[in-house]
Parts: structure tokens; sequence; C-alpha cells
């Protein structure tokens, strides 16, 4: 739950929030209970994950229920959009398509690297990027609003891969790295694992 409770600390209140992938509808919940929307719309590709989500919220009035692959079955583009415990790749996939919000919340299990390369090829600049460790795990935890498509400066390879604000001290990030500098010098040093120990120790010397 960590993860999905920093995910939502960064909701700011608007008119429509869109839990994308909603599942059982905790970070909906979140945004209702605390009136960060004028309407949540909860959303999931599977029918029987929303009737989860539909238990859950069946209390409150403003919230509406869409079963949808990304934004694809939306009336219109919400404001905000959470899209947390996917990989990389498929955030990726939806953001790209057609009524993708202008303020994005991600979580990506995986791949980082490439969404946030893509946020930047889709006019968007990251306003916050960290992680947080939740049972031995590293989550990132991204928020992005859309920007001037000519503004939005490719970041390095190091802030590519290990967080746009990696050059700001984090104690858990530094954790992060260290373990896995750990891990990369016990295999095979190939080109591409060198690249990737460069790359770790060169953030390292930013967080001590």
């Amino acid at each position: 739950m960590k993860r999905l409770i920093a995910a939502t600390l960064l909701i700011e209140k608007c008119g429509t929030v869109a839990d994308i992938g909603c599942d059982h509808g905790y970070i909906s919940l979140y945004a209702l209970k605390n009136s960060l929307a004028d309407e949540v719309w909860a959303c999931d590709i599977s029918a029987s994950s929303l009737n989860k989500a539909r238990k859950l919220l069946q209390d409150y009035e403003n919230v509406r229920f869409f079963v949808s692959d990304g934004f694809k079955e939306l009336p219109y583009k919400p404001d905000t959009a959470l899209i947390l415990g996917m990989g990389g790749y498929e955030i990726v996939k939806i953001i790209s398509g057609d009524k993708c919000a202008d303020t994005l919340i991600l979580g990506p299990h995986n791949n980082a690297y490439a969404l946030r390369k893509a946020l930047f090829m889709l006019g968007f600049g990251i306003v916050k990027d960290f992680c947080v460790c939740e049972r031995g795990k590293y989550y990132d935890i991204i928020k992005a609003s859309r920007t001037d498509k000519n503004a939005a400066e490719m970041p390095s390879e190091e802030k590519l891969f290990w967080g746009i604000f990696c050059d700001e001290k984090s104690p858990t990030l530094k954790q992060r790295l260290e373990k896995e500098e750990s891990k990369l010098t016990g295999y095979k040093l190939t080109e591409i694992n060198a690249e990737k120990l460069r790359v770790v120790r060169e953030v390292l010397k930013w967080q001590r």
C-alpha cells in the first residue's frame, strides 16, 4: 500500500480524476473521501475487476464506472489520470492514445526508462519523480504534466534510468542504487552491464 499512498498524495483538486486500471478502486476511494475531484472515473479493462470497485464505492454518487482499455471508452479527456501497477511499455501505449489527461500520476512496475523517455516525446514535463520501497521491492512514482512540446528537453541517460531528480539526495534511491551496484558487479561484465554499472556509479556520486 505504500506506493499507492505515495501516488494518491500527488493528486491535486480538479474536475475529473480517472483511475485507470482501478482494480479494487482504492485510489478512487481516496480521491472521493478527500473530495479531490468533482467526479471520479473508475476504469478497468476487466468488467469483473470493475465490479470490485463498484462494491467499494457504492456509497458515493460522484463516481462513474467504465469498462475501458485505457482512455478509449471515456466520454472525454479527464483532468488527471492515475495509472499504477502496469509495466512501463503498457503505460506508454495507454498515454499515447486519444483522451489522455494533461496531468498523469504513474507507477510503472518496470521499464521506467522507456516511460520517462516517452513522456518527453509526447510533450510532458516530469514534475515529481521518486521511488518508494515496499516489501523489499522498489517502485518508481512519476507525476507529469503536459507542456509545450518544443520546451521538453530530453534528460540525460542517468536521469532517464534513475529519475529526473536523481541528482537530489534521497536515502531510498541511494539504498536502491547500492543494491543495484552490488548486483551488477556479480554479473559477467558485458558491454551492456558495464554501461549500466557506469550509470549507477555516476548517480551514486550525486547521492553521497
